[in-house]
This record gives structure tokens, sequence and C-alpha cells, in this order.
């Protein structure tokens, strides 16, 4: 009886002492990051949803769902933008930030996916695509 304990502390203090003391900054963890949604180009009446992670998928407020005109990201990220719910449709991928949306997508944008610009150098300074790409 006593083995099966000194043995379960044993097993127990090596287990604890391989996780990562903080998992919100593990490698194995999606990273939080900053968006903002604004209604109007140049970033004006915005919307900030809080705790976004990357590789997850989410839906805009219905204040915001179909009326955006301009998107910015606060740390590297590459973005999908999509026209339906659970990002769906048609899809607008962005590597930085849009001061102002294409044309053909200002006020489409319903849900977004997000992943970390794993690349040495990230486009900070616009969007890219052609505003019409799928990721599924």
């Amino acid at each position: 009886m006593k083995l099966s304990v000194v043995f379960a502390t044993f097993s127990a203090a090596v287990l604890a002492s391989a996780l990562p003391a903080d998992l919100t900054t593990s490698a194995d963890r999606d990273r939080k990051y900053n968006i903002t949604f604004c209604k109007k180009e140049d970033y004006y009446d915005c919307y900030q949803p809080s705790d976004v992670y990357t590789g997850t998928c989410y839906q805009l407020d219905s204040d915001y769902n179909n009326r955006i005109e301009s998107v910015k990201h606060g740390r590297k990220v590459n973005c999908y933008y999509y026209t339906k719910r659970n990002c769906k449709g048609d899809s607008l991928y962005g590597s930085g930030d849009f001061q102002s949306l294409p044309s053909n997508w200002k006020d489409q944008i319903t849900s977004w996916y997000c992943e970390e610009d794993t690349s040495s150098t990230g486009d900070r300074d616009r969007g890219r695509g052609d505003g019409r790409d799928r990721h599924d």
C-alpha cells in the first residue's frame, strides 16, 4: 500500500513538472489576438470582440453583422472573412488591416476565422486577396 502511494506521488510530481506553467503561452495552444470591426471606413464606429483565439470561427454580433467597412488586427494574424455564419460562403483573405474593405466586401462579413502568421515577413499594411477566396 505504501509503495503505491509513493509511486502515485512521484508520478504526479513528474507529470506536474512536465506541464507548462502558463497554458496560455504554450505553443500547443491557440493564441489570443485582438481584432476590431468597424461600420465605417478609416476605423470609425467600431466593435472589438473579447476573448478571441486563432483557429476558431466566430460570428459577428447582430449589430455589426453585414455592416463592416474596415477591419484592424491587434497582432500578426492571417484572417478569412465569410459572407455566411459558421465560416461558410464566399471568403476574403487578409494578412493585414483593411482601412477600407474592397467595394464588393463592404457590408458583407458575417463570420471570421484567423490563424497565426508564421511567416517572418507578415504584410501589416493592407489586406490581400481578390475577395472571393475559399477556406473550408
